[in-house]
C-alpha cells in the first residue's frame, strides 16, 4: 500500500532538504582568507536535487521520483549558509507544495482544475519533525566513500557521490 499521509510525507521532504552551514568564523581567519571566503559564499548555486524512492511501496502522493529545488541563503555578514527548499507534487486534482524556508515547514494545498470558480488553497503548518540544528553537524562532517553495502547488497552510485556521516 503506498505510503503518504502527511506526517510520513513531510518526515520524507524534511530528510530531502538539505541543510548547509559554514563554520561562524572566528578572529584566526586572515583577512585574505575571509575575503575568498566571503567571496565563495555569495556566488553559492541553487540547486536541484532530484530523487527517486527505489521502494515501490513509498510514494510522497503518488511520485517515487521528483525534484526538491533549494535556493540558498547567505548570512547578512557573509559567514554562514543554509538552503531554503521546496518540492511540489500533483495528485489528481490537487496540487501539495512542501516548503522548507527559515527553520519552518509548511504544506500548501490547492486546486489545480481548469475551472477558476472552483480554486482553493490550503496552508498545513508541519510539525518540527526532524531536529534540523541536528542535521547540520552530521552534514558538515560528511565524508566521500568507495563503496557500500546494506544487507549485503552493493549500493550503486557513480563515482564521488556515495557519502557516510
Amino acid at each position: 500500500m503506498p505510503v503518504s499521509t502527511p506526517l510520513v510525507v513531510a518526515t520524507a521532504f524534511a530528510i530531502l532538504i538539505l541543510v548547509v552551514a559554514a563554520r561562524p568564523l572566528n578572529n584566526s581567519v586572515k583577512p585574505v582568507e575571509l575575503d575568498w571566503f566571503k567571496s565563495a559564499l555569495s556566488t553559492v548555486p541553487s540547486l536541484r536535487l532530484h530523487v527517486t524512492l527505489n521502494d515501490k511501496n513509498v510514494k510522497i502522493h503518488g511520485h517515487s521520483i521528483f525534484d526538491v529545488f533549494l535556493n540558498p541563503i547567505v548570512s547578512s555578514n557573509n559567514t554562514s549558509i543554509h538552503y531554503d527548499g521546496s518540492s511540489t507534487f500533483i495528485q489528481d486534482d490537487t496540487k501539495f507544495t512542501y516548503v522548507f524556508e527559515n527553520g519552518t515547514s509548511y504544506m500548501v494545498e490547492s486546486h489545480v482544475s481548469g475551472n477558476a470558480s472552483s480554486t482553493w488553497q490550503t496552508l498545513h503548518c508541519l510539525p518540527s519533525i526532524i531536529p534540523f540544528k541536528c542535521i547540520v553537524p552530521a552534514l558538515n562532517n560528511v565524508t566521500s566513500i568507495p563503496s557500500a553495502s546494506v544487507g549485503g547488497e552493493t549500493i550503486k552510485c557513480p563515482k564521488g557521490s556515495l557519502f557516510q556521516t
